[in-house]
């Protein structure tokens, strides 16, 4: 079984696990006359250990907690940042559906982290249905737009989602039978979640955490709440 997700020695308390995006900003009303100011990439830097985003555009660098952000994926390839304390909105649009996928997954995740290392975990923040639901979302685009070409063995996960998040809407919920579910794909598919992508980054090297090892470390969180119940 990997490691738990809301113990301190996780995997990705590893300061060394991040994920680079680059995106382009896409401009308000307000700024667009500035098209060439903002057609410039804007880099996205998701620390994994740290909760963080930092963005940069130019000579302008920002740091954001990702459990205070809103994040919505518009469509295939934008997605909308909403940073509460400011009151401001980003647009970024990105490459290619599965980068702008794999942000928002990784911001998911860290926000769903975060909510189960807190005192409450019941939470509105952490509510074992919407995760599940949107774990299962995220795996069913992760399929389409990759997993289906690298093996059939990765839909047992959707289907096994699928069953759990049934399961949930019964009268009766056996936790101990979908906890059991999601230890299972854990230990089905614990090779395939490494960090054996190495990217450089201000002259260090970092560990890179892959599409499919955002979808199984969500399911880990999963099996992390079930076991509080």
């Amino acid at each position: 079984m990997t490691i738990l997700l809301n113990q301190r020695n996780s995997p990705l308390d590893d300061d060394r696990v991040l994920c680079v995006f680059h995106a382009v900003q896409v401009p308000t009303c307000l700024f667009s006359k500035l098209n060439n100011y903002f057609s410039q990439p804007t880099k996205l830097t998701v620390f994994i250990s740290a909760g963080i985003v930092k963005i940069e555009h130019n000579i302008y660098a920002t740091e954001i907690v990702a459990a205070d952000l809103g994040i919505v994926q518009r469509n295939e390839h934008s997605v909308f940042l909403h940073e509460p304390a400011h009151k401001t909105t980003l647009q970024f649009d990105f490459p290619s559906p599965l980068e702008a996928l794999h942000f928002v997954g990784t911001v998911d995740l860290l926000q769903y982290i975060h909510a189960l290392r807190g005192p409450q975990m019941d939470a509105a923040s952490c509510t074992l249905e919407h995760h599940m639901r949107q774990t299962l979302d995220y795996a069913e685009m992760l399929w389409e737009l990759d997993l289906w070409r690298r093996s059939a063995s990765y839909y047992s996960i959707l289907e096994t989602l699928s069953y759990a998040l049934q399961e949930l809407h019964c009268d009766d919920v056996h936790f101990g039978a979908i906890q059991k579910m999601l230890g299972a794909l854990c230990d089905k598919f614990e090779c395939d979640a490494s960090f054996d992508q190495i990217i450089h980054v201000d002259g260090q090297d970092f560990h890179c955490i892959t599409p499919l090892s955002v979808l199984l470390a969500k399911i880990t969180a999963l099996f992390t709440h079930v076991s509080s119940f």
